[in-house]
């Protein structure tokens, strides 16, 4: 794979999705010059870790669904970012288990693009966790992630999430520099709409 011709633009953060793939593999993307890693499950990390935990200028994210009692697991590793925080309660537990290890734990929230779903946060979550920011010393809330619906309008979720984005800003002074929002399909519709990051597996893998 040729990480240019993906046409990422160079604030744009290219996270790899690595979900179920092997550590031959994933050496060939960071080979080619992919520097951020992108994990759905903490025994997948677990497991492929030894093998990466010498590279100095790989960076390490968390981007799938995090159990609760996995949360101690997770941070034992230098994760650089969690995006996927789906609830209040996933928010205090990493809080929690932050202070414990005397560390910060950057995160994004993630916000529920589809009624259906049963992972994410509705927009008053979201406004309530920023009104208590006090309550989460440890966490640094760095932005937004969103991951829309099959059938759903991707252009409509993403200019409508960095809309939300400004208006938290504003109303909170809170700054969320950072917009996790596209996969494979459509990326480039996400860097568009403002995305800073965007998350690739099938077409890296050329699956």
């Amino acid at each position: 794979m040729n990480i240019q011709s993906l046409n990422i633009a160079k604030n744009v953060t290219l996270v790899a999705a690595v979900k179920g793939h092997s550590i031959k593999k994933i050496k060939i993307l960071l080979e080619n010059g992919v520097r951020n890693l992108g994990w759905s499950t903490v025994q997948h990390l677990r497991d492929l870790y030894p093998d990466l935990k010498d590279l100095t200028n790989v960076r390490h994210h968390f981007i799938g669904h995090l159990q609760r009692n996995k949360v101690h697991l997770l941070l034992s590793y230098p994760i650089e970012l969690i995006h996927s925080v789906d609830s209040l309660g996933l928010a205090k537990k990493i809080n929690d288990a932050a202070a414990e290890m005397k560390k910060k734990q950057k995160i994004l929230l993630q916000i529920n693009a589809d009624e259906k779903k049963e992972h994410g946060l509705s927009m008053d979550e979201v406004r309530e966790i920023l009104k208590n920011r006090k309550e989460f010393p440890n966490l640094e809330i760095e932005g937004l992630m969103v991951i829309p619906s099959k059938n759903g309008n991707s252009r409509y979720i993403y200019k409508g999430l960095r809309m939300q984005r400004d208006k938290l800003e504003n109303e909170f002074k809170n700054p969320m520099s950072r917009l996790s929002m596209g996969m494979s399909d459509d990326y480039l519709i996400a860097i568009e709409e403002g995305a800073t990051m965007v998350r690739l597996g099938r077409i890296l893998f050329q699956e």
